[in-house]
Parts: C-alpha cells; structure tokens; sequence
C-alpha cells in the first residue's frame, strides 16, 4: 500500500510517500513554491497514493478554536483519515529512531488542543502518560519573544536561540530568571499559567503590542532573548524528570529543534529526527497508519539532481574558500546537511561578512556550524554531537573562527562513515588535502527564501551571488 502523509494548513508544509514501510520521498511545499515556510500543498505535485493521510483538521477542534481566539485550520487538501497531531509527531520519531522501547516526549506551541505530550512505549505497545493543553503551553512564549525581537514566529526562533549565547548569564536561583530583566515583561507567568493572551501573536491587531525595538538597547533585547532561553531549558528538563524513566528518549514537536537546551539534557540516549516539526509530521501521520517502524536510511528524500563531482567542490574550496553545492537528494528538515549546502574553509582564511553576505544576513553575531568526519569529532569538540545538527558542543580548539560561536559552542554535523550525502566524500578529500577534517555547512539559501531545490534553483542562486558553478 502506498500511503500519502500530508501536514499543511499552519506553516511547513510537507507531504511524505511510504510504501511496505519504506521512505519514496519527503518534500517540503515551500521549496517548490519558492514561499518561504509555505504553509499549504500544492495538489498537483502530489504523488498517487492508495490512502491520504494527515493531522489537525479535526472538526470539533475548530469548534474550540473559535472560542480560544485561535483561527480555525482551512483546508486545501482532506485527507482521507486524520489522526492527532502530537500523536503524529510521536510516531515521526519512533518510526525512523533506533530504539523500540522509549520515552517520547513532544513540545510545541500548540497542536489542536495539546501543547506537550509524553508516551511510553513498550514491547510495542503505546500509552500516553501525560499531555499539556492550551493554554499553558512552553512554545507559544518562545514564539512571543521572536516576535517582540523583531523575528518571524514560527520560523526564526532559531535566531532567538543564538542571540541567547550573547545576553547575561542568569541561575535558575536568581530572582531575575523569573522575574524582569531591566524592563521587559515577565515570563514566568506564560510559562507557568495562561498562554491564552498569545493569540494575538498570530493575528494583526497583535502587531500593535510589539516591543519598539528603537527604544531597547541591544544588550537588552539580548537579555530577553536569554531569558526565554533559560525559561525553556528549565521547564524542559522538568518536564523529562517527571514524564521520562526510560533510559532511550526522543523528542519531538518544533521545540526539538532547540539544540540547545537539547544539550542540557544528562543520563539519556537520545534522538530526534531531522525534521521533528510539523513538516515531519507529513511523515509522521503516514508512519502512524503504516503502524511500523520504517527502513530509515537518512533525510535526503527530496528532489534529485545530478551529483557533482567531489573533486571539483574541493578543489573550489582550496582556490575560493567558499563552494555552493546541489547534489543528489535534497535534505527532508529545516537544515542543510551536504546535498544543498554552502560550504567553507572554516580556518579563516575568508571572512565571516563574506559568508554573510552570501546569506543576506544581517546579525553579524549569528554563527555558522561545523561540519566534521565523525571519527575527528573528539580532536576538536567536547560534549554532545548527532548527523542531523541537534546539540551545541563545546571548542577544544582556536583553529576554526568561523564555525565558534560567542559563547565557544558549535552546532556539530557528525558526517558519519555511512552518510548518503556528497558531504562525506568532500571531507574525507578536504582532509587529504589540508589536514582539517571540518568545513562550516550552512544552507544554500538567501535571507527570506527556502533552501536551494532544484538545478534551476542553483544557477539562479550562482547567478546573482558571483560564485563559481562547479554543477
């Protein structure tokens, strides 16, 4: 049987085909539409499938939403069987994980109706153990705070996270943690009671209520960034002490992607899937029908071009420093992993601002990460590490300036001997060569647009940024 998963309607829209358990291909819409963070499919590039399946569009959840103040989810596709959507994020991560008994713990702004939920597997059978539901929840905050910084919600939280390394270090014992930090609001409360007032994060008349960022230093904008930071951390290793005892853990829902706070976490064998937010629910939703765990080999699933030589990406780097790359598949989550990346010497021997510039980013603060041959890992980096960019680690090492964050950490790819990716035959040939087993792996994408999909898409992108093809 082959079944469709589909996730549209709130943002990341995706679609993901499976058949007898085995992964066909995932897609994000927005790298088709070219809309960054597309929150609705397009039926035409829909594969057949025998079932449609998806999450969230349940009817009597839009009754509720109606009196919540939250809008009521559209349709453009109907599927032809729904399940839960924490439900569907649970199962994302249990069908591509190694584990079969675990814990699951998924964390977002809000589903239909839950925020948090927690399941326990065992000799395969599922149980939720515990839910949190609107209008508490620890996302919808996370969310607000991007917003009065000036940030997308529900799509630049990331840039939230960074902007944390810089602000002031506070201890959970200190007052300010839950309290004011200069004269930004108190955080405590959304976390700890209602998030009810936070629908208007998501509505017009929400803009009015912004921070005027022109009457915030830059040291206090930081600060708040922090804050919210350290709100999250605290709340998320609650959570996993009184909802989680098995030694295997995954997480899922959007929050998952704070690589961050994933790194506090101590005592347990973890893992995340690429794209735990509701993009991977696409995936997610089918794996729930199939009812089994799936053949995961990895995230390139999506579009397909020619693969580029290794040798010419190398040898581009030597001479420029800096190689755009479009090979292969292209990577199922909101991270680069080789196959549609933009890749550097990271010893500096180029700029930070030319890289940048490359990226239209304006934060000269936001860091780039380190992609490295797994087995060098320890040479360099102490502290955790995963394939799929989920942990900070810590430098050991002054050699690699443009991978080092303010705060010395890196968001570590480990490009594994097994990799799919082009990016392992890249390294291992950047080794022989330079004897640096690291290259910074960013997205080959501009500010405000979705990541590089098809050759179409690599050319223009060469075009306007001057730099080689090497395609």
């Amino acid at each position: 049987m082959r079944i469709l998963g589909i996730s549209e309607g709130s943002h990341d829209a995706c679609w993901a085909l499976i058949e007898n358990g085995r992964i066909l291909e995932a897609h994000h819409a927005e790298r088709h539409s070219h809309i960054k963070n597309d929150k609705w499919l397009n039926p035409k590039l829909l594969p057949d499938a025998d079932v449609i399946v998806g999450h969230q569009f349940l009817d009597k959840v839009n009754e509720r939403r109606k009196w919540s103040y939250q809008e009521p989810m559209k349709r453009n596709i109907v599927p032809d069987v729904e399940y839960n959507h924490h439900e569907t994020h649970a199962w994302a991560g249990w069908a591509t994980s190694p584990f079969d008994d675990c814990d699951i713990l998924t964390i977002d702004a809000i589903g239909e109706w839950d925020t948090a939920s927690a399941w326990e597997v065992r000799n395969g059978i599922w149980k939720q153990t515990w839910g949190m539901k609107y209008p508490k929840s620890y996302g919808l905050p996370y969310s607000q705070v991007t917003s009065q910084l000036g940030y997308t919600p529900m799509q630049d939280e990331y840039i939230v996270m960074a902007m944390a390394a810089l602000g002031g270090r506070y201890n959970r014992e200190d007052p300010k943690l839950f309290g004011f930090v200069d004269s930004v609001p108190k955080l405590a409360p959304m976390f700890c009671g209602s998030s009810h007032t936070l629908h208007y994060l998501f509505t017009p008349r929400y803009q009015n209520q912004r921070i005027d960022m022109s009457k915030m230093t830059t040291q206090k904008a930081r600060d708040l960034a922090r804050n919210v930071q350290s709100h999250y951390e605290f709340y998320l290793t609650k959570l996993i002490q009184r909802h989680t005892s098995h030694k295997n853990l995954i997480l899922g829902g959007g929050c998952a992607l704070n690589c961050v706070a994933n790194s506090k976490i101590q005592g347990k064998n973890i893992w995340i899937m690429p794209n735990p937010g509701d993009g991977g629910s696409a995936l997610g939703a089918a794996a729930r029908h199939y009812g089994k765990k799936l053949k995961w080999k990895g995230p390139y699933l999506g579009t397909e071009v020619p693969r580029m030589d290794p040798q010419k990406i190398v040898d581009e780097l030597l001479n420029t420093g800096i190689a755009a790359v479009c090979s292969g598949k292209a990577e199922f989550g909101p991270r680069a992993l080789g196959n549609r990346s933009l890749l550097a010497d990271p010893r500096g021997k180029i700029t930070k601002l030319q890289i940048d510039k490359l990226k239209e980013r304006k934060e000269e603060w936001r860091p780039f990460a380190p992609a490295i041959l797994s087995e060098h890992y320890n040479e360099y980096f102490t502290g955790p590490a995963s394939e799929y960019m989920q942990f900070t680690a810590k430098h050991k090492t002054e050699k690699l300036p443009l991978v080092t964050a303010a705060d010395w950490s890196a968001r570590v790819q480990l490009v594994e001997k097994d990799c799919e990716s082009i990016l392992r035959e890249v390294l291992e040939l950047w080794y022989k060569e330079t004897g640096c087993p690291v290259l910074l792996n960013t997205s080959l994408n501009r500010k405000g647009r979705p990541i590089v999909d098809t050759m179409y898409d690599y050319k223009n992108y060469i075009e306007w940024s001057g730099l080689n093809d090497i395609s």
